[in-house]
């Protein structure tokens, strides 16, 4: 992973810590503007698209489009939800982040209550606190990859 997927995926991280949510709704725009005040970084939007697929496409994150229905009834679109992953947390970990530790302890309780080792909610849980119905073929949980760790392997990965 080069500096500037590093640095996206660390300002991505900065932005759930600062909200202490489980996912970022910072714009393209916003994550443009911080990734040049905190990083020294400076790229166009469409680096940054390239940077946060490659990011989605090794696990890293997760992104939730969201909409919104108006009062006039029209949708609106709304900023994409991006989660970070298990994977994501395990990898800032191992940089010596301790926040990446913590948040990924508390997706373990949320998600795997009692070390079960499917996700409990079977929608997004973004989507059920805007109340928001979107049709969807992926039913995962949006801050896991496709491949459902073991609880062993998940213990492991928290140890470590």
């Amino acid at each position: 992973m080069n500096l500037t997927k590093f640095s996206v995926l660390i300002t991505i991280m900065h932005v759930i810590k600062k909200f202490d949510n489980f996912y970022c709704e910072a714009s393209q725009k916003k994550i443009i503007q911080l990734l040049k005040q905190y990083h020294n970084i400076t790229i166009n939007r469409r680096q940054l698209n390239y940077h946060l697929h490659d990011l989605r496409e090794a696990g890293l994150l997760r992104s939730i489009k969201r909409c919104v229905r108006r009062e006039d009834g029209t949708l609106s679109l709304k900023t994409t939800a991006t989660c970070l992953t298990m994977k994501a947390c395990v990898l800032l970990g191992r940089k010596g982040i301790t926040w990446a530790t913590r948040h990924l302890k508390r997706l373990k309780t949320k998600y795997f209550p009692g070390g079960n080792a499917r996700p409990v909610p079977s929608k997004p849980q973004i989507l059920q606190e805007n109340k928001q119905k979107i049709p969807s073929k992926d039913r995962s949980s949006p801050l896991f990859p496709s491949k459902v760790l073991t609880k062993s392997e998940i213990f492991e990965l928290t140890e470590a």
